[in-house]
């Protein structure tokens, strides 16, 4: 909302925008601010593709946070039926007598467990509440691209509410 009054109220602001120090929509901005003028039609799709670039950005720590989500619970599931196997072949060795090292065994599997699920757990949070946070960016980002092209070329957009504002 803030770039877009800087759009509508200053336009110079957005010039003093420098790549390195904005939000992903600013830098959006910035770019249909450097392909002006050109034809309405070459302006959209250059926004389009530095709106893509900005979402490769954004998501790029979503596939390391996923994997280690879904892996790291396996990672514990293995080394816990490891453990079992174990227990069960050292039982078989020792006779059923041994229910102390029976159940000493069965705990020392289950720290697998509960190890790749306080690493899975956690970063599932994050891959959720990022992913969302990423889709909500990418969602206003493509609300200041229509924005902006209707703005800057007035009547070109085929944007039916911005035409029929126009009108009125």
């Amino acid at each position: 909302r803030e770039l877009r009054e800087q759009a509508e109220i200053r336009p110079r602001k957005i010039s003093n925008l420098k790549p390195s120090d904005t939000h992903p929509v600013g830098r959006i901005l910035l770019h249909g601010m450097t392909v002006l003028p050109s034809t309405p039609n070459h302006f959209k799709e250059s926004l389009k593709d530095q709106a893509r670039r900005e979402k490769h950005v954004l998501e790029k720590g979503l596939v390391s946070l996923e994997v280690i989500a879904g892996v790291a619970p396996l990672f514990g599931l293995l080394g816990t039926a490891l453990g079992m196997i174990s227990v069960f072949q050292d039982l078989s060795l020792e006779g059923p007598d041994r229910a102390e090292s029976l159940s000493r065994g069965i705990s020392e599997a289950l720290i697998t467990t509960v190890s790749g699920l306080s690493v899975g757990i956690p970063a599932l949070i994050a891959y959720v509440l990022y992913s969302r946070k990423v889709e909500t960016l990418l969602l206003r980002m493509e609300e200041e691209i229509l924005f902006l092209h209707d703005r800057l070329t007035p009547g070109q957009s085929g944007n039916k509410t911005t035409s029929a504002k126009s009108k009125q």
